[in-house]
């Protein structure tokens, strides 16, 4: 009978990495996993775990399960910001262990491990917590501090921070659907945009006269910043430098980051 192909498990992990391309994931997909997945390996390598990855058993994924769940000095991090500075997350176990299974199952499927070693772990989903929509008063004060960074000068992000924020609001759109828009999706005139959203489906989606009005403006305003850096192409939202402002930088400016909860939500 012939055996597995014996790979370490960094390897493994590569591997996997390089099929969610291969299969079209979304980069903010294959960035969650790898994240998952490089402090999977960090957490193997401090202490000390055979490299050969057809050694993991289910006893080393309940240890670091616990780790991930409850531990407070996570990764080996330090410094402002850093997981040691942050109360474990309640869904931090779950979120690990749907990686996990995601991964071994893959690497069962490819024949390089004969068993996936979470066959016989369960672990509940936490509940999900409802999200709190901003009020209008607060959606006020949003609008109004990028209407004064248009009045004091700065013109491009003040009417890039408006049009993001009432679009956004407006249609309801994942944030990767918002952070992956191009110019040619967006029909200003009509007050709709054709959104490619999951599976590659596409639908149209219609906004109001107050978001057509600030997406004029900023347009008005993209233009110099395209032609400034002449590598653009097409994308909807820019930097400052005239290149493109993705996903991951638009959830910082909205002011969320892919560790956190509400990031996963806003892709769904």
């Amino acid at each position: 009978m012939e055996k597995n192909p014996q790979l370490s498990l960094s390897s493994l992990v590569q591997g996997f990495i390089f099929s969610l391309g291969a299969e079209g994931k979304t980069p903010l997909t294959v960035h969650y996993y790898q994240g998952n997945l490089r402090r999977f390996l960090w957490y193997a390598n401090e202490h000390d775990w055979p490299s050969d990855s057809s050694s993991i058993d289910a006893w080393k994924i309940r240890e670091f399960l616990a780790y991930a769940s409850t531990a407070r000095n996570r990764w080996g991090t330090t410094g402002n910001g850093s997981e040691n500075c942050r109360e474990p997350s309640k869904t931090g176990g779950w979120r690990y262990y749907r990686t996990l299974r995601a991964f071994f199952n893959w690497a069962v499927s490819e024949g390089f491990l004969r068993e996936n070693p979470l066959s016989n772990i369960k672990v509940r989903p936490p509940k999900e917590q409802p999200v709190e929509p901003y009020t209008r008063d607060e959606l006020r004060r949003l609008i109004a501090v990028c209407d004064r960074d248009f009045a004091n000068g700065d013109k491009f992000l003040g009417s890039r921070a408006k049009a993001i924020i009432l679009l956004f609001i407006d249609t309801g759109l994942r944030l990767s659907e918002l952070g992956n828009l191009k110019l040619n999706q967006v029909d200003l005139q009509r007050g709709r945009i054709v959104v490619v959203g999951k599976g590659g489906w596409e639908r149209v989606v219609a906004f109001s006269s107050g978001v057509k009005k600030a997406l004029w403006r900023y347009l008005a305003f993209r233009e110099e910043r395209a032609k400034r850096s002449g590598v653009a192409e097409d994308w909807l939202w820019l930097t400052e430098e005239g290149t493109r402002l993705t996903v991951l930088g638009l959830a910082h400016l909205l002011g969320v980051t892919p560790d956190l909860p509400q990031f996963a939500r806003l892709l769904k």
